[in-house]
């Protein structure tokens, strides 16, 4: 770190560029600040140009200095060999010189002081980090960056964005053109048929607080903040920028509740599938309907609600910078919270509900191989609601499966970025190795090997935004649900009587939905006569089931 005659300005100002770059914001403040001092003054020395040229170069304690407050760290990284050596001469016209003259000889040069300090800057943070000079402490300033691409590079991440809007808004459209439909249906309205509208409300809600980034720009703009340096929005900087941040944490709460919820109405339908299937014959199932329709609105709807207050309080709702949404976040250490709060919730429901599901259709095949009762259009509904119930599970085992390759790959994940802000064997360069990493000594941008599976996380992605598409194209697809809005558009010809027409048609559906209840009851008394001769209904789904289209 001697002064250098032959160099020119720029060649040692290239050196001095180098060399800065090795001491950021993770090397003690006390080496980094004695580091410059010595790389300053030795490739910039002060001159003064008279009769002759005189150069002040650094002291010896300057250099003696960096030995004392410098020598742990290069020891660790096994790189003393880069350390200067005190002793080093410098020829100026063939006498030798000291490059770090001793104190008090005579001799000008600039002492040691520890009151130099140098500021942090953006220089001091190795790549990927932005330095944000939030914190006290300088290495807590330099913070992941936002949008951070370790799924390869910023095309990766705009095609996951791309995805996302792919699935999210016609699964947004279908999901609510189902919840009109069941609106306009009166025999829709009515348990157990209603709950999938709720499954539908959930899954319309997921998408639309999604796409709800689409208010301030764009996914960039909701999940980064807006300064110089962005980094993820959490609950502590949201209010920042005039609360810029908000609409993230609306995003995230959305995406949080709702998605619990589109699992728990889920369950919901397996259960009632499960008691009409293998307990119909029961008649607590028929008197207690009502108030076993109030309690999955209370379990559907309050323990998501109760996670989301654990959520808020324990400000654990965000952006990651990794998914272009904002969501519950996910921390290495603290991992256990998205497992208690948000994936064993999910967990529950597909064992519970995969449970349900296999007993129920295995009870419906004995009973239809032995006495083949059912009609053709309750095998239908039967079919139809049973693919829902498929879509929803293969949806929410996607999730899980990449929820569970994360988790078992998260000390590689983050050991792989550590590397990126850590001391190589080589701390001034990138490594020659194919997965190479930059040092936390050095900013140079080096090649990353990414460890994360990018086509699977598109899957999941793909899979748990499109549940309201699987809603509407299974159970929004009935002939019922066609013929339903072919009459509600023809009234489009005749504009100024359309409201009417909507009336009329609507009616008319609510009076074919009474009288094919009271045809339904009427059956099903003459089957639970045991005098009457016909099917025993106890081996079949309860036809006033079916004529509720819950099936």
């Amino acid at each position: 770190m001697g002064i250098v005659w032959e160099q020119s300005y720029e060649e040692a100002d290239a050196v001095a560029g180098s060399l800065t770059s090795v001491f950021g914001a993770f090397v003690p403040a006390k080496c980094r600040n004695v580091a410059l001092q010595l790389i300053c003054l030795s490739a910039f020395p002060v001159c003064q140009i008279g009769t002759t040229l005189s150069l002040t170069p650094p002291c010896r304690s300057v250099c003696e200095n960096m030995w004392l407050e410098c020598l742990p760290l290069v020891q660790s990284l096994n790189a003393t060999s880069l350390m200067p050596d005190c002793d080093t001469v410098t020829l100026v016209d063939g006498v030798a010189y000291p490059a770090f003259p001793p104190d008090g000889i005579g001799i000008p040069c600039f002492p040691y002081s520890a009151d130099v300090a140098v500021p942090y800057s953006q220089a001091d943070c190795p790549y990927p980090l932005s330095y944000t000079g939030e914190s006290e402490r300088p290495e807590e300033s330099c913070q992941l960056g936002c949008p951070a691409y370790i799924y390869g590079g910023e095309d990766e991440y705009w095609g996951s964005v791309a995805a996302i809007y792919m699935t999210t808004v016609p699964s947004m459209v279908l999901s609510f053109l189902m919840i009109i439909t069941w609106l306009l249906n009166p025999s829709k309205r009515r348990y157990p048929a209603v709950l999938i509208l709720w499954l539908a409300v959930s899954a319309f809600a997921v998408a639309f607080f999604i796409n709800i980034s689409v208010l301030v720009g764009g996914p960039v703009r909701t999940t980064c903040t807006w300064d110089d340096a962005q980094v993820a929005i959490n609950m502590d900087n949201a209010s920042e920028n005039n609360g810029q941040g908000v609409v993230c944490i609306m995003q995230a709460i959305g995406t949080y509740y709702f998605g619990l919820t589109c699992n728990t109405w889920w369950l919901a339908i397996t259960i009632n599938i499960f008691l009409m299937l293998c307990f119909h014959k029961h008649e607590w199932v028929r008197r207690w309907s009502r108030y076993i329709h109030y309690g999955f609105h209370v379990f559907c709807w309050g323990v998501p609600l109760a996670g989301l207050i654990t959520m808020l309080s324990m400000k654990k709702l965000g952006a990651s910078g990794i998914t272009p949404f904002c969501q519950i976040l996910y921390d290495r250490d603290e991992s256990w919270i998205d497992w208690v709060f948000y994936t064993a919730p999910i967990l529950f429901c597909i064992f519970v509900g995969t449970i349900l599901m296999v007993v129920s259709i295995v009870r419906f095949a004995v009973v239809q191989l032995k006495y083949e009762r059912s009609r053709a259009s309750e095998l239908i509904h039967l079919f139809r609601l049973v693919l829902l119930v498929a879509f929803v599970w293969l949806n929410n085992v996607f999730y899980l499966a990449y929820r569970v390759h994360t988790e078992a790959d998260f000390d590689a994940i983050f050991d792989s970025f550590n590397a990126q802000v850590s001391p190589l064997d080589s701390p001034l360069s990138c490594s020659e190795n194919a997965d190479t990493r930059v040092s936390l000594l050095t900013g140079t941008d080096c090649p990353y090997d990414v460890v994360l599976n990018y086509p699977f996380y598109i899957v999941s992605l793909i899979a748990s935004m499109s549940t309201g598409a699987c809603v509407f194209l299974t159970m929004c697809t009935t002939k019922s649900s066609v013929v339903l809005w072919i009459r509600l558009l023809s009234g489009l010809r005749h504009p100024r009587s359309f409201v009417s027409h909507v009336r009329l048609v609507i009616g008319s559906h609510a009076w074919s939905y009474t009288s094919e209840s009271s045809s339904a009851n009427k059956n099903m008394s003459s089957s639970d006569n045991p005098n009457t001769e016909g099917t025993d209904l106890s081996l079949t789904p309860p036809t006033s089931y079916s004529h509720h289209d819950a099936l």
